[in-house]
C-alpha cells in the first residue's frame, strides 16, 4: 500500500507520461522548407470575398515541385496605438484555396474559380494555429503540384492595424504571387 501522497502522484504523472509516449505511435512530419511572408494590412492585397463579413487579406503562391502534404500556419500581431506601443498576439483565421481552370469544363460561366482544400477554423469558430492539407487520391481536383495556383485568404475580424507572418511548410521552396501575375 502507497503510504504518502507525494508519491502516489508521482507515480501518477510518470505513468501518464508513459502511456502518452507509448500510444501516439504517429512520427511528426519534418519539412525540407519552411517559406515565411511577413506583412501587414496596408501591404497586402485585400480580398473581394470576405470572410463572414470581416474584411479579408489574400496571398497567392505556388509549388516548385509536386509534394505529398504542405503544412500552413499564421501568426498576426497588434500593435496598441497606446503609449506602451504594447504587442499583442491575435487570432487569423484562414482559408487555403486552389485555383481551378474551368476552361476544360463545358458550359463554365467562367475561366477560373477557386475551391476550398482546408481552413483551420470549424462551424463554431474554434481554431487551429496550423494545418496540414495533403493530396487525396480519391478527389481528382485537390492537387498540390507546381502547375497550380494556391490562394490563402485570412482575417483578424476587429483590428484596425495587425502584422502577421504566414509559414508555410513544404519538402520543396515555394514561390509567393501577386495577383496582378496570375490575372
Amino acid at each position: 500500500m502507497i503510504k504518502s501522497t507525494s508519491t502516489l502522484t508521482y507515480i501518477l504523472i510518470i505513468s501518464l507520461i508513459l502511456i502518452n509516449c507509448s500510444t501516439t505511435g504517429k512520427k511528426k512530419k519534418i519539412y525540407l522548407y519552411e517559406n515565411s511572408k511577413s506583412g501587414n494590412k496596408f501591404n497586402t492585397e485585400k480580398s473581394d470575398r470576405p470572410i463572414d463579413r470581416g474584411a479579408a487579406f489574400e496571398i497567392y503562391f505556388t509549388l516548385e515541385k509536386p509534394v505529398d502534404c504542405i503544412k500552413i500556419g499564421i501568426s498576426s500581431d497588434y500593435i496598441s496605438d497606446t503609449f506602451t506601443h504594447e504587442k499583442k498576439y491575435i487570432k487569423t483565421y484562414f482559408i487555403v484555396e486552389q485555383l481551378i481552370d474551368l476552361s476544360k469544363f463545358p458550359g463554365a460561366k467562367s475561366r477560373f474559380t477557386f475551391t476550398e482544400i482546408g481552413k483551420n477554423f470549424n462551424d463554431t469558430w474554434s481554431r487551429k494555429r496550423e494545418i496540414t492539407i495533403c493530396i487525396d487520391p480519391q478527389n481528382p481536383l485537390l492537387k498540390l503540384d507546381n502547375n497550380t495556383i494556391y490562394r490563402i485568404r485570412f482575417t483578424v475580424f476587429r483590428y484596425k492595424n495587425f502584422n502577421y507572418k504566414i509559414s508555410i511548410y513544404a519538402d520543396c521552396r515555394i514561390k509567393y504571387l501577386k495577383k496582378s501575375d496570375i490575372f
